[in-house]
């Protein structure tokens, strides 16, 4: 995904069975790339090392290529895994939001008329003043010239 790209970490506590949620907001292009970590526990004050157990993925394009499917509850298989072991799996569920366009707000400036002799400017009460063609700006809510 050209706008988001990064990495967040989520703990998954079997013991407790406590659940952690993650948010983003992305382009319904590219995908998920999980990673399972191992961490050892540890008494003493030294930061604790973590292994990595493998990797799994979940594809964004597939489920939007569908059209239907606006939640997903899967179990992901992690690979490479861990030698002479069984096969690791990674439950995940995700829902979608389809995006609606926002409304857009357009400001019409009248800027001040053009005078037919622009070399001189009338004077302040001067009843002599002549409108030529005038122009219009339009512009967006970010003040941007559309």
């Amino acid at each position: 995904d050209r706008l988001f790209s990064t990495k967040r970490t989520l703990s998954i506590l079997s013991r407790s069975r406590e659940k952690q949620v993650a948010y983003f907001q992305c382009e319904p292009t590219g995908e998920f790339l999980f990673e399972l970590k191992s961490r050892s526990s540890s008494n003493i004050s030294v930061p604790r090392s973590s292994k990595s157990l493998g990797y799994c993925s979940l594809s964004l394009q597939e489920f939007w290529a569908s059209g239907t499917q606006l939640s997903v509850d899967k179990w992901l298989t992690v690979v490479p895994g861990i030698a002479n072991s069984g096969p690791i799996l990674l439950h995940v569920a995700v829902s979608f939001t389809i995006p609606t366009p926002g409304s857009l707000v357009f400001d019409l400036i009248w800027p001040q008329p053009f005078l037919k002799n622009p070399c001189f400017l009338p004077l302040p009460g001067s009843k002599k003043f002549q409108r030529g063609k005038t122009w219009t700006r339009i512009i967006d809510d970010a003040g941007n010239d559309v």
